[in-house]
């Protein structure tokens, strides 16, 4: 009878064990890279004329579950001492100066801008809209995102991208003033390709 019992507990045991090796088997984490991801943003210059830059130094993790796409979830960090403006026809030629300085980003005393999802949703095709928390400035605020995802096998490596845009309103964060000569709405364009981790498996 005790041996029956003990058998049970193994077998139990056991069962659980494998169920839960299968529960996160079935999903991936994919890696974001400086080499592999791009993210710019576009704004006014005195309201006259656009500026475009771009942040050099992304990094973060995505899990895929496509058994369970509402487990998705993405982690993203920007260093905001890595910006670098694309336009040298603006007039201010130490405008990324300016976009470090502590009287804008404040990339010393705050040197990352992070997004961490809390929801994924799934729509029609490719779209996912994703909730999460951004992270700008010392602020933390809620945000969602829409997304077109892609995901590409090749027999060297499995990678997902993903691609959208967010608008923002700096004073939302605390960036700059009012009086800045930078309009207040930034636009924030991504494409990130993730790498599947190998090293899990």
């Amino acid at each position: 009878m005790i041996n029956k019992v003990i058998n049970l507990i193994k077998f139990i045991l056991f069962s659980l064990f494998f169920l839960s090796f299968n529960a996160q088997a079935a999903g991936t984490f994919f890696i974001i890279t400086p080499q592999t991801a791009e993210a710019t943003f576009t704004g006014q210059y005195l309201g006259l004329t656009t500026f475009n830059g771009q942040f050099q130094d992304i990094s973060g993790t995505i899990f895929s579950d496509p058994e369970k796409p509402n487990n998705d979830h993405v982690q993203i960090s920007i260093q905001t001492c890595s910006v670098e403006m694309l336009d040298q026809e603006v007039p201010n030629q130490d405008l990324a100066a300016k976009v470090k300085s502590s009287s804008f980003l404040d990339c010393l005393r705050y040197p990352q801008l992070s997004f961490q999802s809390t929801a994924t949703q799934w729509r029609q095709g490719s779209e996912i809209r994703i909730k999460g928390l951004l992270t700008l400035h010392g602020i933390t605020r809620e945000v969602e995102l829409t997304t077109k995802f892609n995901k590409q096998n090749s027999l060297e490596e499995k990678t997902l991208n993903f691609q959208g845009e967010i608008s923002l309103n700096r004073l939302d964060f605390g960036v700059g003033s009012r009086f800045s000569i930078i309009d207040d709405e930034i636009t924030i364009s991504f494409n990130l390709n993730a790498i599947e981790d190998t090293t899990l498996k």
